[in-house]
């Protein structure tokens, strides 16, 4: 059975923009840390934020995703 995922990027770059966009599944943390070469820790710290119990990537300065 595939892992679950919560996101599939189209590459459309919509999804980017305004906060809360990309909420990440724990398969999509643990690709996402190993794509950056990162510890899933390190992602996590840098990266993304808790809101109502799902992680999701932050914001940058121009409201899009990081």
């Amino acid at each position: 059975m595939p892992p679950a995922v919560a996101f599939t990027c189209r590459r459309c770059g919509h999804c980017c923009l305004g906060e809360g966009g990309i909420v990440l599944s724990d398969a999509d943390i643990d690709r996402l840390a190993g794509h950056l070469h990162l510890t899933r820790e390190a992602l996590l710290t840098r990266f993304t934020e808790r809101v109502g119990g799902k992680c999701r990537l932050v914001t940058g300065p121009e409201a899009s995703c990081v």
